[in-house]
């Protein structure tokens, strides 16, 4: 899941080839999004369904199934795919249901490197 500044989100479907292009599934937009703050983004598996929230608000949806068993990947690019980096704070990877583990210490200091 992508979010530009302006609040453009875009789910793709990428594969560890660098040769083959990600494949857009949805696209939404964030109404009323601040570049300068930090956001809470969140992607729902449930069988083929993939919701994605920005803000706890569901702005994307699809249904996908390229890959059907237990995978969870995290890329950050820049607009032409080169690879960017970027900054999470309590970044969570749980089974639907399951227990939510404690988060860790945040980095003091550490803010949205956008503007």
């Amino acid at each position: 899941m992508t979010m530009s500044a302006q609040g453009d989100c875009g789910l793709y479907v990428v594969t560890e080839d660098s040769k083959v292009r990600p494949r857009l599934l949805a696209s939404g937009k964030v109404k009323n999004v601040s570049a300068n703050k930090w956001h809470t983004m969140k992607l729902s598996f449930s069988g083929s369904t993939i919701k994605g929230f920005v803000d706890h608000v569901e702005v994307l949806h699809a249904t996908d199934t390229s890959f059907t068993k237990e995978m969870a990947g995290l890329l950050t690019t820049d607009e032409d795919d080169g690879r960017t980096t970027a900054q999470f704070d309590n970044l969570i990877i749980k089974a639907i249901g399951g227990a939510v583990p404690k988060p860790r210490g945040i980095v003091k200091g550490v803010y949205p490197i956008y503007k």
